[in-house]
């Protein structure tokens, strides 16, 4: 993400830039929200420091800005973390209507593609015949539906006992995820409170 800045400064520039073939409107500013580091002496913590240039980004972001937003949520709660993120990116889509690249883990942000003009992309990755994990570097349309985490934890020599362990609890949060996804979706489905009681009969014979 941090390159797309660089290409941009470059291209404003005048100078070449390291692609075939590139089309770049010209911005007035470039906004970034990339890393994670605190400031211990002023009592900033890591989350704080994120807040801080998240708040800063929307203070400034117009139609003419280029936002750079890497992991924006990661420094609390994954449910608050994903709230704030969502709201910021909302805020950025309707009012600023900035070119945004956000990249996240969270994908449930994937629902900002009802908004006009909001694309998903991946980075693309696959398992060989022998088990391992080889990375394509490609970009791809959609979300990506499935997660190498616990892959990439393997890469990095982790002693074999953590990773089954984290296989065995993924397949158990996973578990408990489908069975609860029928009860969300009738949530989700109800025009009232009544419909939706109504709708658990049949849903909990069947669990």
């Amino acid at each position: 993400m941090l390159q797309v800045g660089l290409i941009v400064v470059m291209n404003q520039i005048g100078s070449l830039v390291p692609c075939s073939r590139a089309t770049l409107p010209i911005f007035h500013q470039i906004l970034c929200r990339v890393g994670a580091s605190d400031i211990q002496l002023r009592g900033v913590s890591t989350f704080l420091a994120e807040m801080v240039e998240a708040a800063a980004i929307l203070k400034t972001a117009n139609a003419r800005s280029l936002a750079i937003i890497d992991e924006l949520g990661r420094g609390t709660s994954t449910h608050n973390g994903f709230g704030i993120a969502y709201a910021i990116m909302v805020e950025l889509i309707t009012r600023a209507r900035c070119f945004t690249l956000c990249a996240t883990h969270f994908k449930e942000m994937a629902a900002l593609t009802k908004y006009p003009g909001v694309v998903t992309r991946h980075f693309t990755a696959q398992r060989v015949e022998s088990g391992k994990l080889v990375f394509l570097y490609k970009v791809q349309d959609g979300v990506c539906e499935h997660s190498y985490a616990i892959n990439v934890a393997e890469i990095a020599k982790m002693p074999p006992p953590v990773i089954e362990s984290a296989r065995n609890k993924l397949l158990e949060l996973q578990s408990a995820k489908f069975r609860s996804g029928p009860l969300v979706q009738a949530l989700h489905d109800a025009t009232s409170f009544a419909h939706f009681t109504a709708s658990l009969a049949p849903l909990l014979e069947t669990a």
